[in-house]
């Protein structure tokens, strides 16, 4: 009987020996898997800032092409509106009204005369 009870001492020294080891291993396991999920953590925070960065220098880009493209489309109105108001200047000019401005020779209605617009100007 007492070898009995040795022989589960024992095998309970054993078991708690065995038991504790594999504590330890997990411990372990479980250490370095912390520290990979630290590093993956830390890669792909690197990662969002770095697509921060990006699209802050997409959106910079594309601000400044718009910008660009506006000041294009300002000048190209001006252009256009210079050259309309460089033909209804020729057009008064033939009609003898420049200005505002009855010249001799005008067939008007009264004091008012027709723009190539279609538009009465008081003279």
């Amino acid at each position: 009987m007492q070898k009995l009870h040795r022989l589960e001492r024992l095998w309970a020294e054993q078991d708690l020996a065995r038991m504790r080891r594999r504590v330890a291993e997990l411990e372990s396991v479980v250490k370095q898997d912390r520290s990979f999920v630290a590093r993956e953590e830390a890669f792909e925070k690197e990662i969002q800032r770095r697509k921060d960065i990006i699209l802050q220098l997409h959106d910079k880009e594309a601000a400044d092409e718009r910008k660009r493209l506006l000041a294009k489309l300002d000048a190209a109105t001006k252009a256009i509106n210079k050259d309309v108001v460089q033909a209804e200047r020729k057009v008064l000019a033939a009609r003898g009204v420049l200005r505002g401005r009855r010249n001799s020779g005008v067939t008007g209605h009264g004091d008012f005369a027709t723009s190539s617009s279609g538009m009465s100007f008081g003279l």
